[in-house]
């Protein structure tokens, strides 16, 4: 996302890990009771005067009309011990935060249920009109966790309204109603509560140009997704009905009035440039049953980094179920002409979801239409290109998906000056790349042509996805017919081609060790018809990491037994300094990744 926007999300990987592992969700011990709270006092300008030793935040479920109730709740919570053993136990809805002038509340519990209503998020105050809302955002929202990556600058518990003298302090649920759309009006209007409910009454023809739902502002992958103010958070349920005629022919969007300075969580980008879809931005959203028929989204677009697709441009740790795009027509031309000059182009487009982390995409379809790029460089050398037809960046789970449209990606670095930076194209008929992909149905023409005769770069095209990262694609039926032609470096460019995937990424396959020491990456028992170039492709995945010219079949730091007599000797100082990698190898489990491409 933009430039490095996979290196500031890596942390963001144990939540792919854990969907690979079942989807299981890790919640932080919570303490079950209060502890250790003496009285505050405060003076009229609201200043602490005497320091609790805790403070003590409860979450309440908000259900009645009385605001003074105590609606306290239990849940479980399911943790994993150093075995990776799950460990679940009852908690109450009551956290209790060391005191800190600056204290701020790290995580949100479990999402609670209510039988009617949907969650809309933590309140500081026990009513929120929707008169209330600013561009679809209560003011009285809390957020959890840091702002920015880079410092601890969050929202301290010592600002919330609720707070007591005792040091104690309340946040109320916000429940919505589903609101059916009958209307394209209703539809549009959607922008208005970004964390509402919503399902289709009926079919929709679009009538007018569309403008997406939620923004991504350009500051954003630098904060938690929490923080992630304006994207669309609520969920849409399509109801079996279809929109129909979306047409999106720009990647300017307008941000007038976002920067409400009034709001504790105000620090928005300038713009939010560059994310084209019928959803600008999605973060834990749920969109189902739902199908977008004849979409088109073309355009022009000079920046940093772009992001275009029929659904939604960027998607972070949603739902996406029963989703089908039919004949989608993107076409997008794209350089870096307008971007920020110490950045290099980065560029994500395809027929659902242009890129999408911590997501779980199941039973979705694109059928037919195409996925066109025309990108070059003008002022610097490099970057970045994913080209999926589902999918084009992918860190997140796809399930028994169909994908069956055809791709068309010429891209051209041929500055004449200016510093060398490498050029990564990725191209797949379902991602560009891809972690987990189970049970997917995949028939598509892919026709890749780049030309960066000198200099660094890398060219990966596959039948299913361009790379495979972190995880294992299982039980695939890939079909495709695959066209190259390049015009690289005769020593610095690199081109792998597979039936699967065109390259095991050694990069970001490193960090499964953060997280787990036994692992595998690679694929297995996937089905293949793919013709690359008129040639059969029989390796599944077209390159695999290499020490001396030979393949691992694991990348092992320290000593692991694979039988009493035999042990995998630890190699992952070789594949480091031949791949390198994003964390550091001291914070890097022992253990072993086993790699299969079978």
């Amino acid at each position: 996302m933009k430039k490095h926007f996979t290196k500031l999300f890596g942390i963001s990987l144990l939540v792919v890990m854990l969907s690979a592992c079942g989807n299981k969700e890790q919640v932080a011990d919570l303490p079950s009771e209060p502890t250790g709270t003496e009285p505050v006092e405060k003076t009229s300008d609201d200043a602490l005067i005497q320091e609790p030793e805790n403070y003590v935040v409860k979450f309440d479920l908000n259900t009645t009309s009385d605001p003074s109730d105590d609606e306290i709740y239990e849940y479980e919570v399911t943790t994993y011990d150093e075995n990776w053993n799950p460990v679940t136990n009852v908690q109450k809805s009551i956290v209790t935060v060391p005191y800190e002038e600056n204290a701020i509340l790290e995580s949100a519990l479990p999402v609670p249920e209510r039988e009617g209503y949907a969650f809309a998020g933590w309140q500081t105050r026990p009513v929120v009109e929707e008169s209330d809302l600013i561009n679809g955002v209560s003011p009285y929202q809390w957020r959890f966790g840091a702002q920015s990556r880079f410092d601890s600058v969050g929202m301290p518990v010592a600002q919330m309204e609720s707070l007591q003298e005792d040091g104690t302090a309340t946040l109320y649920a916000r429940w919505v109603e589903v609101k059916d759309i009958f209307t394209e009006e209703d539809l549009r209007n959607m922008s208005n509560d970004l964390y509402g409910a919503y399902r289709l009454a009926n079919d929709i023809d679009l009538t007018e140009k569309w403008i997406p739902i939620g923004r991504y502002f350009n500051n954003y992958e630098n904060f938690d997704m929490d923080w992630w103010t304006y994207a669309f958070r609520g969920s849409l349920d399509g109801n079996g009905h279809k929109i129909s005629g979306m047409i999106i022919d720009s990647a300017q969007l307008p941000v007038s009035g976002y920067h409400d300075e009034d709001t504790p969580w105000y620090n928005d980008g300038e713009n939010a440039n560059g994310c084209a879809a019928m959803f600008g931005a999605t973060t834990g959203a749920v969109i189902e049953n739902l199908t977008l028929d004849s979409s088109v989204v073309e355009f022009q677009y000079g920046g940093a980094y772009c992001y275009g697709a029929p659904l939604s441009a960027i998607d972070m740790a949603s739902t996406v179920k029963n989703v089908t795009v039919k004949e989608p027509l993107v076409d997008i031309t794209a350089s870096d002409e307008d971007g920020q000059t110490d950045l290099t182009m980065f560029i994500s487009v395809s027929g659902m979801l242009a890129g999408s982390w911590n997501s779980k995409v199941t039973g979705c379809v694109v059928e037919g239409g195409g996925i066109t790029l025309n990108a070059q460089t003008v002022e610097l050398h490099g970057g970045e290109t994913y080209v999926g037809g589902m999918i084009g960046e992918c860190y997140g789970d796809v399930i028994d998906c169909s994908s069956s449209t055809e791709l068309n990606i010429n891209v051209i670095d041929v500055i004449p000056n200016g510093k060398d930076t490498m050029l990564k194209v990725q191209a797949g008929g379902l991602n560009a790349s891809n972690t987990v992909a189970e049970n997917c149905k995949i028939n598509s023409k892919i026709c890749v042509a780049v030309e960066k005769p000198q200099g660094l770069s890398t060219v990966s095209a596959g039948g299913m996805s361009g790379v495979q990262r972190y995880s294992v694609a299982t039980g695939n039926d890939v079909k495709a017919e695959i066209i190259t032609d390049y015009n690289l470096d005769t020593v610095e460019g690199k081109s792998y081609t597979g039936a699967v995937a065109g390259a095991l990424d050694t990069y970001y396959t490193l960090q499964i060790l953060m997280y787990t020491p036994v692992a595998q990456a690679g694929c297995k028992d996937n089905v293949t018809d793919v013709m690359a170039d008129g040639i059969v492709a029989t390796e599944q995945l077209g390159f695999l990491p290499e020490i001396d010219g030979e393949p691992v079949q694991w990348i092992n730091k320290g000593a692991y037994s694979i039988t009493e007599d035999y042990s995998a000797p630890s190699n992952i100082e070789e594949i480091i300094q031949k791949y390198g990698t994003y964390i550091p190898v001291e914070n890097l489990q022992d253990g072993i990744i086993w790699i299969v491409n079978e």
